[in-house]
């Protein structure tokens, strides 16, 4: 079967699933998709393309990026791991 997608229109698809997979958190995952949507677009010069509720989406996407609530648990979590005596 053949795809008639540009490649263009499918080069932001593999970000989200892989950030979905390593950050076990789907809002990472569509948040980030949304953002690199609107990034690759600008940088294709294709931003007369995407539509107002896009940018809005992705306008609170980097509002959840900003705020994201877990960034010290997990820098916490990491010291506390670079900190611990060697197991082996």
């Amino acid at each position: 079967m053949k795809s008639f997608t540009p490649p263009r229109n499918r080069a932001p698809n593999p970000a989200p699933i892989a950030l979905i997979i390593f950050s076990y958190n789907i809002g990472v995952g569509i948040s980030a998709g949304f953002v690199l949507y609107v990034i690759l677009k600008i940088g294709a010069g294709r931003s007369r393309e995407i539509r107002p509720g896009l940018w809005v989406f992705s306008l609170l996407s980097r509002m959840f990026f900003a705020f994201y609530p877990y960034h010290s648990s997990v820098y916490a979590w990491s010291a506390a791991l670079s900190s611990a005596p060697d197991l082996l």
